[in-house]
């Protein structure tokens, strides 16, 4: 069984590391007392000078040399995947710059070319190289949902088999790994070196000066912080809060986008934010390395039950047109002191709205599914980026190291100049919220489900979205649907991988 180190948990040791420096891949790494959620690890470490701090070593040969080889990165053009990966030029700018000087120490230090290409159609290159068995590209740092499908097509190096890839290390996410296994083999990683990983986590925003106005009546609002600190932070303390709220703003007696409202959901993501959110589990191994549908449908049903409610009866609650394309539709309601609690992604406080919004707001983890759940966990878009080798790739290796380098690299800077400097210390200015930013971070669970959700998780996790947004009630049927669609892709994906004998 591989340790289970959670990335987040461990990255927080590293938040005071600057950002615009190149530091050595030798040099300590400072410790923050009373950091949450910190672990430990028996990776490998050497004592600071002070004899206080340890430092984790990469593993990474301390000469280790590639002798100029290029490695040549696919991406998406889209620009929040692209500039994770690659910056152009030094901006004072704290992430961008951590991003450029990592690509600069990273071939410096391993005597590497890193190039990166930015594709409007990734997926069209990825069939072009599989098809050709060329080395075209080095390694695929594209959304998790597209490279988990190019496992049953044979497409991908089983990262375990690499000599520099070091996954029980706290860069890549061990909460990830151990979900995407297949057969003892780990095909997709991810880890520090995704801020969108972050970027793509829910959470709960609230509206300060709403939460102040409705205190009297409400006494509960005066105290989220403390609520969610201690753990009490329930899903039925923030429907019965927020969904008894509505204020019929434009006194045309109907409900409507002008209105005051309660609790706020955009369609899509929001709503899937619930399985992680209750720690509702799909797929589990079975003992001979594949997965069967392990699911408590007892709690699935009455957590449908809840977020019908909430999404459909409760009064004070909107969500999102589903055809509107505008996304932005919460996030203005939002700042314009018309929305309580904003149901939505941690990047939305990157965005000129929440940081120009002349009310201050709070962030609160996605709610408990009740009092007996240990802990918060966070649910995650998944087109937040993952890694992968070709196949084809003649020299593995030489891109196991590249990444392992990088990724340690963003442990160390990339990731904290992103969490601790910019969402938390430039976006946003309340220091209770750094605390609860770090719930929801240290919260990330994902299901094998979720990460093979259109193979084998045959879009199971899916179907209930679309009945929650559509207002269906449906539940049990959709469950014996899409439990059964579930069952035949494990067992034709299970004939796939044996014929490409994968694991």
């Amino acid at each position: 069984m591989r340790r289970f180190i959670s990335l987040f948990m461990v990255l927080l040791i590293a938040a005071g590391a600057c950002s615009c420096a190149m530091p050595s891949y030798d040099e300590p790494m400072p410790d923050l007392p009373g950091s949450p959620g910190v672990k430990e690890t028996d990776a490998p470490a050497t004592a600071a000078p002070d004899g206080t701090d340890e430092y984790i070593s990469d593993g990474l040969p301390e000469k280790l040399s590639l002798f100029g080889a290029e490695i040549r990165f696919l991406c998406s053009s889209d620009p929040g995947k692209s500039e994770e990966i690659s910056a152009y030029e030094l901006m004072s700018e704290v992430v961008n710059d951590s991003v450029f000087n990592r690509e600069r120490f990273v071939e410096d230090r391993l005597d590497a070319e890193i190039t990166v290409t930015r594709s409007k159609d990734p997926a069209a290159e990825i069939a072009k190289q599989v098809s050709a068995d060329e080395n075209t590209y080095s390694a695929y740092c594209l959304s998790a949902s597209m490279l988990s499908a190019l496992v049953f097509d044979n497409a991908l190096t089983d990262l375990y088999t690499l000599e520099f890839i070091d996954t029980d290390m706290p860069w890549w996410s061990d909460k990830f790994n151990s979900q995407a296994e297949v057969d003892g083999s780990l095909y997709l990683t991810t880890g520090s070196l995704s801020l969108s990983l972050l970027r793509n986590l829910y959470a709960v925003f609230f509206n300060k000066n709403l939460t102040a106005d409705y205190s009297d009546s409400y006494p509960e609002l005066a105290d989220l912080y403390e609520t969610a600190l201690g753990g009490n932070w329930t899903f039925d303390l923030f429907s019965r809060l927020g969904g008894a709220i509505y204020t019929d703003l434009n006194g045309d007696t109907y409900r409507d986008e002008e209105d005051l409202y309660g609790i706020g959901f955009q369609n899509g993501g929001s709503v899937d934010a619930f399985w992680s959110g209750f720690d509702l589990n799909i797929l589990s191994p079975t003992s001979d390395g594949w997965f069967e549908p392990d699911i408590n449908t007892d709690k699935l049903f009455k957590a449908l039950d809840m977020m019908y409610s909430v999404l459909h009866t409760a009064t004070g609650s909107m969500l999102a047109d589903p055809e509107d394309a505008n996304i932005d539709e919460l996030v203005y309601k939002f700042s314009s002191d018309s929305l309580l609690f904003m149901c939505n992604r941690l990047q939305c406080a990157e965005g000129f709205v929440l940081r120009s919004m002349p009310s201050d707001y709070g962030v609160l983890p996605f709610p408990k599914f009740d009092s007996r759940q240990s802990e918060y966990l966070s649910y995650a878009l998944d087109s937040y980026t993952a890694f992968a080798i070709p196949r084809a790739n003649d020299e593995p290796d030489d891109a196991a190291a590249v990444l392992e380098a990088m990724a340690s690299y963003s442990y160390r800077d990339t990731l904290p100049s992103y969490l601790d400097k910019a969402l938390k210390g430039k976006y946003m200015s309340d220091p209770q919220s750094r605390k609860t930013v770090d719930l929801v971070v240290n919260g990330f669970s994902v299901d094998t489900a979720w990460i093979f959700v259109d193979t084998l998780g045959g879009g199971y996790p899916k179907a209930f979205r679309d009945l929650l947004v559509s207002g269906g009630t449906a539940f049990s049927s959709e469950n014996e649907k899409a439990l059964s669609k579930m069952e035949q892709d494990l067992a034709s994906y299970r004939v796939a991988a044996e014929e490409m004998e994968l694991g």
